[in-house]
């Protein structure tokens, strides 16, 4: 919830008050890793899931929706969201740098 409301906050008050994006290297970089690092997570969650999976013989998709334990599909989940979150950070950055509209950024 902390993260939601600073994100809020930033946007609203990029809305408000827009700016430039001070450093594009460090912004993009930070993405980067973020991005490095959700990937991973997201492959060792969907490795887990599989392997879940085929103990109790089903298809990841059928795990997902329909198996026992609900801790691997919400990790799996909660990082596939990361990862959108992510590339959509790091579509905004872009588009404020490309456009010079900071509005996207503030979204």
């Amino acid at each position: 919830i902390l993260g939601a409301g600073a994100s809020v906050y930033h946007g609203v008050s990029c809305l408000l008050a827009p700016h430039e994006i001070d450093s594009l290297p460090t912004a993009l970089g930070v993405l980067l890793a973020a991005g490095v690092l959700e990937g991973y997570t997201l492959s060792v969650a969907w490795h887990e899931m599989q392997v879940e999976a085929r103990k109790a013989e089903m298809t990841p998709l059928q795990y997902l929706s329909r198996g026992t334990d609900p801790l691997n599909p919400a990790v799996l989940l909660e990082d596939s969201v990361a990862v959108v979150g992510v590339g959509i950070a790091a579509a905004g950055v872009g588009l404020t740098h490309v456009t010079g509209n900071p509005v996207y950024d503030a979204a």
